[in-house]
């Protein structure tokens, strides 16, 4: 009988479990990052794959006070990367916002805030 058990589990329940995983719709922030009232400096927000299947990620870019500054929905490919970039923005402060249906730990989210004269990056952060 504990074979039996031991054998049902292993062939129905342990696989299904799995698939649950890849079915939650995830979201992922980065810290805030500020401009320091420089109005040229630009903010881009980078998305990569790292699933073996294409995924659809909707990526925003998002003011201190809420406000969606910018928006883009991709389907990124395997290794795919995909992003926005807003210039010169009016944003003193945002953060971005990437949410999909897709395994979080398959997914890197990076903001970084970048001179808008020279597109040198000052500053990046990861998503959580």
């Amino acid at each position: 009988m504990r074979s039996f058990f031991t054998a049902l589990v292993t062939t129905l329940i342990i696989p299904f479990s799995g698939l649950l995983g890849i079915a939650h719709a995830a979201e992922l922030n980065t810290p805030a990052l500020q401009t320091f009232l420089d109005p040229s400096a630009d903010y881009v927000c980078f998305v990569t794959n790292l699933n073996r299947k294409v995924i659809k990620a909707d990526i925003e870019l998002i003011a201190s006070n809420g406000s969606v500054v910018a928006a883009r929905s991709v389907a990124l490919t395997p290794d795919g990367t995909g992003g926005i970039l807003v210039e010169g923005t009016e944003a003193l402060s945002a953060r971005c916002r990437v949410t999909g249906t897709f395994p979080k730990n398959k997914v890197l989210v990076n903001m970084t805030l970048r001179d808008g004269q020279t597109a040198v990056t000052l500053v990046a952060v990861t998503g959580r």
